[in-house]
């Protein structure tokens, strides 16, 4: 905030436009009360109260007050002045970086053009066992990755539209991680990969939620802990519903 050293004429300036405030307040308000002393009670008026007198000065301080309001602004503004676009820039233009803005990369600088760009839809430790899956299904099945839960089960209630459903808006968002199916591309069973995030408080309340989705559609489910490796006995689950799809 920006101060300001008042001169003395300043300052005396200042000190009077206050006076004049207050001073004129207080004329208007005891000009409302003589007013009503003689609009209600009017032989309480005092021989020495000339009304008229009265109401005449508090007029002509009223008027003073009006027109030292531009000043008293004035002062203001030189009290709290603006701080100028320029004070503000400069001190930018002028920074010094740690790195040359020339070995600076262009993908940093210029914002890109398009509105989107590729993601890993994949993680290592998913590719790891979609690898081993197909080993272990050895074409006994078909593997789906990544299916979309809400093109698995619908809503029951009638209101279709998601923003207006909140059954449907729930699984909008929901993938399975691995779905198996037959030959004739039938559901058999959907695999969950349980990896840390799992384990977290949202982790477990997102399972507890899509376990009860397959329960209502009928749809099993198997859950295998994520691992670096694995074996067999870690798909032993499986087998039932290969079989089944035989």
């Amino acid at each position: 905030m920006g101060t300001l050293a008042l001169s003395p004429d300043h300052d005396y300036w200042l000190k009077l436009t206050l006076m004049i405030l207050f001073g004129g307040w207080y004329y208007c308000g005891s000009a409302g009360i003589l007013y009503q002393r003689a609009r209600y009670c009017p032989g309480v008026i005092m021989a020495n109260e000339n009304l008229l007198f009265v109401l005449l000065r508090n007029l002509i301080l009223l008027l003073l007050v009006v027109f030292s309001i531009p000043f008293f602004i004035l002062v203001l503004r030189r009290l709290f002045p603006r701080v100028p676009v320029r004070a503000v820039v400069a001190p930018i233009r002028d920074l010094q970086l740690p790195v040359p803005i020339s070995q600076i990369p262009s993908s940093v600088l210029v914002a890109p053009q398009n509105k989107y760009r590729r993601r890993n839809w994949i993680s290592a430790a998913e590719t790891d066992f979609l690898k081993y899956l197909e080993s272990f299904i050895d074409g006994r099945a078909h593997i789906f990755f990544k299916v979309r839960l809400a093109d698995l089960a619908e809503s029951n209630s009638r209101r279709y539209f998601s923003e207006f459903n909140p059954f449907l808006g729930a699984i909008a968002d929901k993938y399975v991680d691995f779905l198996l199916c037959d030959s004739s591309l039938s559901p058999l069973c959907a695999i969950e990969l349980d990896d840390k995030s799992r384990l977290t408080k949202k982790g477990l309340k997102r399972d507890n939620f899509v376990d009860s989705v397959y329960q209502d559609i009928g749809l099993p489910v198997v859950h295998i802990p994520c691992a670096s490796s694995y074996s067999p006995s870690d798909l032993k689950a499986l087998d039932g519903f290969l079989k089944t799809g035989d």
